[in-house]
């Protein structure tokens, strides 16, 4: 039965086409307003130059300004799906994907609850991709450039979507798409796996086929998980252990080395849950602003879906004991999976509910959901409020003169080494040597805003030295200083 048999179309397309305008007006301006940067927009982008032109997939704008192999950094080959668009969309190649992928992922969800709720009210699917795509997590990713986590995190609900109709070659395909987007996304496909296994085998809805599809999908995870995660990332980045492990080192220098440590210390589980690992006494309010967020988004119905919770112990595990406090909150790229596992667990806790109480429970998830995260970005609780304040006129304002430094930077000739400041590289990114200033190397130009503290990864002091270095003995010459944006030329011999 089609999923719109029997009832308009039309908020359907009205949902969808209004929060694709929000969504665009997150990620394409602030693209164009310079407000994404060379961490990490410009290494997807100059990656993704080497890639469409047969060169050695790498990025030069590490910071500790070595040249670093893309996958040494994350192992995503779904990047080798996107070279065809750089041709057509440039530097936005990225964030349209991201974009496209946000919609569709909501999209996915409205269709499984089509099929799981279709003897409910008609209009159930419609709350369900409301509240989808109100999420906090959604608006902190598009704030913050573009990562691949974000792409396999909207690929699950088409995943869930074609197993649970049990459509094998979909599932499948989607299955390998999520696995090639993040070495993570394999560990995060086994709990959702073993969530499913144990769901079906509690309500008795396992058959036998059933069974094996999913221990064929859990036992895939976990052999690619440790081939990726073990050998080939360590061996991309030259190093016996992969170094992605190092933000967790306080609990070993392997998983096997973790988990033990979490087994033999079941208490400092809380600790890392809720607590700090810098010793500042209110940095544990970040970790709590993050676990309440979840729980006012539909998180609480986790507590009667706490097979459904499994699917989240990796995410839990991989945000908050982390020793970087980047992740505990509610900012980045660090919350994206947790959007579709909200949306999953309404679709299954009102799936035996009556009609009415499944509208009530739909509403009210709905409501506090685009609540608190409207009510976040109004306090400016994201890192980069300005990036996210989609609402207010002066997220679409910018001190930069924006047109007359792309007509500047595109008088940059095409593949010469460049050293530039973070949010110009994302747009400048199509060249095989380009360096995060104050990083100089063989760069033949330089070109810095020399206005609005635009300094990372430096501050303000060490810009300035480095810069009038560069302006007065290391053999540079200004070529043009206007639009706030200077540009220095390499003298020529």
């Amino acid at each position: 039965m089609s999923l719109f048999e029997g009832k308009s179309r039309w908020p359907f397309v009205v949902i969808v086409t209004l929060f694709a305008l929000v969504f665009g007006s997150i990620t394409f301006v602030n693209h164009y307003l310079f407000r994404t940067y060379a961490l990490d927009l410009g290494m997807f982008n100059q990656a993704l130059y080497c890639f469409s032109h047969g060169n050695e997939n790498i990025f030069t704008l590490s910071l500790e300004k070595q040249t670093v192999h893309f996958f040494a950094t994350h192992f995503s080959p779904i990047i080798f799906l996107f070279v065809p668009l750089h041709f057509v969309f440039g530097s936005y190649t990225f964030l349209v994907v991201q974009w496209l992928a946000l919609l569709l992922g909501g999209i996915g969800m409205y269709r499984l609850a089509g099929h799981v709720l279709e003897s409910k009210n008609k209009y159930l699917p419609e709350f369900i991709l409301l509240h989808f795509y109100s999420i906090w997590g959604i608006y902190s990713a598009l704030a913050f450039d573009f990562h691949h986590n974000v792409i396999g995190a909207m690929l699950l609900p088409w995943f869930l979507y074609f197993l649970i109709t049990k459509r094998n070659r979909p599932s499948i395909l989607f299955f390998l798409l999520i696995l090639c987007c993040q070495e993570n996304m394999a560990l995060w496909m086994f709990f959702v796996m073993l969530a499913l296994m144990m769901m079906g085998w509690r309500r008795k809805s396992l058959d036998a086929t059933t069974g094996k599809t999913y221990l064929l999908f859990l036992g895939a995870s976990l052999v690619y998980f440790i081939i990726v995660s073990q050998w080939v990332m360590p061996a991309f980045q030259h190093s016996e252990r992969n170094l992605q492990y190092m933000r967790y080192s306080h609990m070993g220098e392997s998983p096997w080395e973790m988990l033990k440590y979490l087994l033999s210390n079941p208490g400092q589980i809380v600790q890392l849950l809720f607590g700090d690992t810098y010793g500042q006494h209110w940095y544990h309010k970040i970790k709590l602003t993050a676990h309440a967020m979840i729980l006012l988004s539909g998180g609480w119905l986790l507590f009667a879906r706490p097979f459904i919770f499994l699917m989240l112990l990796p995410i839990y595990a991989q945000k908050f004991f982390a020793d970087n406090l980047d992740f505990w909150g509610i900012n980045l790229q660090y919350s994206i999976e947790f959007v579709p596992i909200l949306s999953y667990v309404l679709i299954d806790f009102i799936r035996n509910k009556s009609n009415r109480g499944a509208m009530a429970i739909s509403i009210t998830v709905v409501v506090l959901s685009l609540a608190i995260n409207l009510t976040s970005i109004a306090l400016k609780n994201y890192d980069s409020g300005i990036n996210v304040s989609f609402f207010k006129q002066r997220h679409y304002c910018s001190p930069l003169f924006v047109s007359e430094i792309n007509d500047l930077l595109k008088q940059i000739p095409a593949d010469v080494p460049v050293s530039a400041s973070t949010n110009l590289i994302p747009h400048i990114a199509n060249r095989e040597h380009l360096y995060h200033f104050p990083t100089i190397k063989d760069a033949e130009y330089i070109l810095v805003l020399t206005k609005h503290n635009v300094t990372y990864p430096v501050g303000q002091v060490v810009f300035d030295r480095i810069l009038d270095s560069c302006r007065k003995m290391n053999g540079f010459e200004k070529v043009t200083e206007k639009a706030d944006l200077l540009i220095l030329r390499k003298k020529q011999d």
